[in-house]
């Protein structure tokens, strides 16, 4: 989350070689962590490092940190990640008379496998809007006070209904937010 610039309840969007979702950015409870580091001990052939498993080192040639993220088993099977590794694992895994082994890799279910997360750009502009309305607001507001002689009736309205649409963006944005998915 914050390599992306996000905080908890903004949209990213999440990409698979064959789907990509929109989900909600959430931080990860303390007993999850410590859940999911004890799974990678006790379980290490299921749960391989990433690097290693992709092969990375041999592509960059310098160390990579790959955060790591955690997708329900839904999320997975929208994004086809381990059907998409089952497959190849029954490629690899061919015999010679054209019957597949059966034989599976830690990738099957899905772990270590690449994904493009970024963040949701409606998400963000909303957050971005949110964040500016009280200035932008009260700034047309004291636009209307200051310039009240100098303004027409028309002209005061849309200042006025221009702060409100930004009040009601920010309200969605609120509501988008405390909302799960």
């Amino acid at each position: 989350m914050d390599d992306l610039g996000v905080t908890a309840g903004d949209h990213v969007v999440v990409e698979s070689t064959e789907a990509m979702c929109s989900l909600k950015a959430l931080p990860l409870r303390p007993e999850i962590t410590e859940s999911k580091r004890r799974q990678t001990e006790q379980h290490p052939s299921r749960y391989p490092d990433p690097v290693s498993a992709l092969q990375l080192e041999r592509i960059t040639g310098t160390d990579v940190d790959i955060p790591s993220i955690y997708l329900d088993a839904e999320r997975r099977e929208a994004l086809g990640l381990g059907r998409q590794a089952t497959v190849e694992a029954e490629e690899r895994s061919a015999s010679a008379d054209g019957q597949t082994t059966g034989e599976s890799t830690p990738l099957a279910a899905g772990a270590s496998q690449p994904v493009k997360v970024s963040r949701n750009s409606v998400s963000s502009y909303l957050r971005s809007l949110n964040d500016s309305t009280v200035p932008v607001v009260g700034g047309l507001l004291g636009t209307v006070v200051v310039f009240e002689q100098s303004l027409t009736f028309d002209q005061r309205l849309a200042v006025v209904g221009a702060g409100l649409f930004l009040v009601l963006l920010s309200i969605t944005y609120r509501v988008r937010k405390s909302t799960i998915d």
